[in-house]
């Protein structure tokens, strides 16, 4: 594309713009992140008097079981999301074994 320089049409050409770098989308580790957040709700739930125990021990054995698919994730397929798997199963864990002492029951 020709341009005017104040006098006279040039015969140079503008230069087109290099085309957008495209940026590959990150893959986000959902079993793990899903553990993250099922854990969270486990531990808070399990300590509702009387309906933790029911609500709150499903919620913590899926995080469990959700944190441990997403760890194997990052081991063989490389991604992200290891800390929180670890802390979805530790928070599910944490919540599981307050169960027998008492979480969730009338004291």
């Amino acid at each position: 594309m020709r341009y005017w320089d104040g006098a006279v049409w040039t015969e140079h050409f503008q230069v087109p713009p290099p085309p957008p770098v495209m940026v590959p989308a990150q893959v986000t580790n959902m079993p793990a992140a899903f553990a993250l957040a099922a854990g969270i709700v486990g531990f808070v739930v399990t300590g509702i008097p009387l309906v933790g125990v029911f609500i709150g021990g499903p919620i913590d054995i899926v995080a469990i079981i959700c944190g441990i698919w997403g760890l194997n994730r990052t081991i063989t397929v490389g991604r992200t999301g290891t800390a929180p798997a670890i802390i979805g199963i530790v928070l599910a864990g944490i919540s599981l074994l307050s169960i027998p002492f008492g979480a969730g029951t009338i004291w």
